[in-house]
């Protein structure tokens, strides 16, 4: 872990307990919100993504998309490889016909999960263990075009606002449901409840959807920067159209970090598109978590154009 990176964390525990109501004896210390630039380059307290959601009806009702609510062939939990490692044409992820359990995570030194495909020896990286064949309980390539596409008589679509709060003295971004004003009380990132094609039966909760969301931002080789998903169930981000974090299946919330470094095709002071797919596809739970040291730049999933950030200091 890069020294920023390791100040940061540190940063982030002492404002979260200052938050808290925790009295800290601090010694003197620069003010993380200035960047290099100094007052010029603070950076935004918030960064807004404006994601499209899509909502389901689950497999055995009317109008029951097969792909929710339904059971694995290899059993629930962490299925790596449903999707292909390239976004297609229309940039959307395509699946790729069958994946595979994985029953403990690739991890870094650091000991932060990681995606296989990622992983290098030379950075002393562990290699996870593998399990069983799966299909992620996906029933085809064509059940699953419909997951992150309006179609009439399948899903509802509506917009939503994921915003990035950053944390106290650091240029580090959070999105999580548990923090968020509008989610936390609702046991976790049910951001639909009682909307659109409405919660199921007997349930006070609205499961059964997809959300994507896109941004933007300028590589720094100087300050590689990373990009942490927590999930329940499926998410997948891709950075320049190729899959960068692989969490996709029915599971109970797991994590994955990319860092950018390991990414050799990126070069210093490009602009590249990062996009983030997600799907809640069973009742038992539903979690969300981004966090990233990069200040992105939110896009329109739809036009591709850019949303400014709001909230700077």
């Amino acid at each position: 872990m890069d020294r920023q990176r390791l100040r940061d964390r540190v940063a982030t525990m002492l404002g979260f307990a200052a938050a808290g109501g925790a009295i800290l004896l601090l010694g003197p210390a620069a003010d993380a919100s200035a960047g290099a630039g100094g007052a010029g380059d603070r950076p935004a307290a918030t960064v807004s993504l404006q994601a499209v959601i899509r909502d389901f009806n689950e497999r055995g009702t009317r109008g029951g998309h097969p792909d929710f609510e339904s059971r694995p062939s290899g059993g629930f939990g962490l299925t790596l490889g449903l999707v292909e490692d390239r976004l297609d044409e229309d940039g959307r992820p395509v699946f790729s016909g069958e994946g595979r359990r994985l029953l403990t995570p690739y991890r870094n030194a650091e000991g932060e999960a990681i995606a296989p495909a990622h992983a290098d020896p030379s950075r002393r990286d562990a290699e996870g263990q593998w399990g069983t064949v799966c299909d992620g309980g996906v029933q085809s390539r064509h059940s699953f075009s419909s997951w992150f596409e309006d179609v009439p008589g399948v899903n509802a679509t509506g917009t939503l606002e994921l915003r990035l709060e950053r944390a106290p003295t650091t240029r580090r971004w959070i999105f999580d449901d548990r923090m968020d004003p509008e989610l936390r009380g609702r046991g976790g990132f049910f951001p639909i409840n009682g909307s659109l094609l409405g919660n199921g039966a007997g349930d006070d909760r609205n499961h059964h959807f997809t959300v994507e969301a896109s941004a933007e931002f300028t590589f720094d080789a100087g300050n590689t920067g990373f990009i942490e998903i927590r999930s329940a169930d499926d998410a997948w981000v891709f950075i320049d159209g190729r899959l960068a974090i692989d969490l996709g299946g029915g599971h109970s919330p797991a994590k994955q970090t990319i860092e950018l470094d390991r990414l050799h095709w990126l070069e210093d002071g490009q602009t590249y598109r990062v996009d983030l797919f997600f799907a809640d596809r069973h009742r038992a739970q539903s979690s969300l978590r981004i966090e990233t040291d990069l200040e992105l730049r939110g896009l329109s999933p739809e036009r591709g154009a850019p949303l400014a950030n709001v909230s700077a200091e």
